[in-house]
């Protein structure tokens, strides 16, 4: 299967496509059901693939929503008037398209969750075309009977029920992995209780100059026209981000991202790259970065704007990613589709943003319960 834009072809997970063939004598209905699971299970590999499965389509909800699945059985199985509705399973297809183009292919990455995953994927593909393959009109007949292709659909929503559960389910336990990567090693970051405790006339932060910890990815370089900075601390953007509107979750998944982008260093400069601050704002955001300090007299270092600032983004000029980060519902979830969405990193370090993220909502909880 290919998947083009006006970019052009989309490059797929692991070079993974899927091609299911349409049995000769099928209904023009059983047709766009086929490209509609076609790309729903496409759809849902390449998210997988860049570690944001939780985000894959659910394509029998989907027809649920539209009434296009009668799930009043032990199975879910097409309403009887599917066929007449064809316009709403190609504007289904259409989304799933859309949704396709938006996967961000820099960050593919593998594991061994993810290997197992395609195996199991590849499984039930194969199974689902030999099925579809195998089907065709009675001797003497033009078309598949009703029963035939009733058979079919039944088989073709099964297969894409099964993938979506294959995929939900490594998706968790590829945020496990992750959390192991995270404990395991001795070297990440430093202790909560260090980033958190008040440094002692300072509102709760160190200023520059004298850093109380952090994880070492950014350190702060002196630049032109940038004040001095803070070491922000955690439980405070965190109460921050939550008194903005997003939840515990997407609180500890951005602050996970900031940790590996400055070690919540306000004054984190990335001379290469002429990028600042607690998520390494460059070019025209960091210049809508200055301007939102400046309406508010405030400090472009102050931590409080920044933060601030970052929620003025995802609810504006990256509504986008505001889109993807409010469905998510773990840390873990939050982290990838920050990093994917809002910061479009190279997806490199993905897996210590999440471990960050599980780790930061742990800390909070625990020190909400002492």
């Amino acid at each position: 299967m290919v998947v083009t834009g006006q970019d052009g072809t989309v490059a797929h997970y692991r070079g993974w496509t899927v091609e299911l063939p349409h049995p000769a004598g099928g209904s023009a209905g059983l047709d766009s059901v086929i490209d509609a699971a076609e790309l729903a299970i496409q759809v849902s590999v390449d998210l997988f693939g860049s570690g944001a499965g939780a985000q894959a389509p659910d394509l029998v909800e989907r027809f649920a929503e539209r009434g296009l699945v009668d799930d009043s059985g032990n199975q879910s199985v097409m309403a009887d008037d599917y066929a007449s509705n064809r316009d709403e399973i190609d504007e289904i297809a259409t989304e799933l398209r859309r949704q396709n183009k938006e996967v961000d292919t820099s960050a593919y990455t593998t594991s061994t969750k993810t290997s197992a995953a395609m195996s199991d994927i590849d499984h039930e593909v194969d199974g689902l075309k030999s099925t579809l393959a195998a089907e065709g009109p009675v001797a003497g007949a033009e078309h598949l009977s009703m029963v035939a292709e009733a058979r079919l659909l039944r088989a073709i929503l099964r297969t894409v029920d099964e993938v979506s559960e294959i995929v939900e389910e490594a998706s968790r336990g590829v945020v496990e992995e992750a959390e192991r990567i995270h404990y395991s090693s001795p070297t990440y970051g430093a202790p909560y209780p260090s980033m958190m405790m008040n440094t002692g006339g300072y509102g709760g932060y160190a200023p520059a100059g004298s850093d109380s910890g952090g994880g070492g990815y950014m350190q702060p370089v002196s630049a032109e026209g940038i004040p001095g900075g803070q070491h922000a601390r955690v439980d405070e953007m965190y109460q921050r981000l939550l008194d903005n509107g997003f939840t515990p979750a997407q609180a500890a998944g951005i602050l996970g991202n900031l940790q590996v982008e400055s070690s919540f260093r306000t004054d984190a400069w990335n001379a290469g790259e002429s990028a600042l601050g607690l998520v390494q704002w460059r070019d025209d955001r960091l210049e809508g970065l200055r301007q939102f300090a400046a309406e508010r007299d405030g400090s472009v270092t102050d931590w409080r704007i920044q933060i601030d600032y970052i929620s003025h983004e995802l609810k504006h000029g990256e509504s986008a990613a505001y889109a993807h980060l409010r469905n998510a519902q773990t840390p873990g979830e939050a982290a990838a589709v920050f990093d994917q969405y809002y910061e479009r990193s190279d997806g490199s370090e993905r897996a210590q943003r999440i471990a960050n993220a599980n780790s930061i909502a742990s800390s909070m909880t625990n020190s909400i319960s002492v």
